[in-house]
């Protein structure tokens, strides 16, 4: 077969290809799939705040963040058994004595809005979006603990700077609250609690 024949051929070839990528497969060479982050094109000129506060999001850990696995070995070491990120729970515990009832949650400084009334005006970019979802954040923070309160539970919340800063002091606080679960329920069972101490203690009825 001469030269000429052959790229006359090996061309044809080529187009033929090309013909079978785009009018039966639906591909062009040319166009690759266009990624998508959410639904967003990123084939297309996007917003770019959209999707830089897409990457951000999908980057922040909202479970076994460094201060809640702190807390946890603190306490597991100090003797006290929970179980972690508890979602039989409203509001997921992130750590739950269920034993004693304790609910504690290890909340950031900025997505649970500490020292919000201050903070608040100091937001510069995004207000919007960063004040409704840090209110909201604050509104859920709210509804959990009082539906956690109406079920009995103690709610305990520490700032992650108070566990960076004062590990210690936050099991201490757990550990006395733990004492005090144990004595109320001693009083419970020995009737020691309302209106029946006087007879239990001998006293004279009223």
């Amino acid at each position: 077969m001469c030269p000429a024949m052959y790229n006359s051929l090996n061309n044809i070839g080529c187009y033929l290809g090309k013909f079978m990528l785009y009018y039966v497969y639906g591909i062009k060479k040319k166009s690759a799939a266009k990624p998508l982050i959410g639904d967003v094109d990123m084939g297309k000129s996007p917003p770019t705040n959209d999707l830089k506060r897409s990457h951000t999001m999908s980057r922040v850990k909202n479970k076994n963040t460094s201060i809640e696995v702190s807390l946890r070995k603190a306490l597991w070491h100090s003797g006290i058994r929970y179980r972690k990120n508890y979602n039989k729970l409203p509001g997921a515990p992130d750590i739950a004595i269920t034993k004693y009832r304790i609910a504690v949650f290890c909340d950031g400084e900025f997505w649970h809005g500490k020292d919000w009334d201050a903070k608040k005006p100091k937001i510069q970019s995004n207000r919007d979006y960063w004040i409704n979802k840090i209110e909201r954040n604050i509104s859920r923070d709210y509804e959990t603990g009082r539906l956690l309160y109406g079920m009995g539970w103690i709610v305990v919340r520490f700032w992650g700077m108070e566990i960076r800063d004062n590990l210690s002091g936050c099991v201490e606080e757990i550990s006395d609250l733990i004492f005090q679960a144990k004595i109320d329920a001693h009083n419970i069972d020995w009737g020691l609690d309302g209106k029946d101490n006087d007879l239990r203690m001998g006293g004279e009825p009223q």
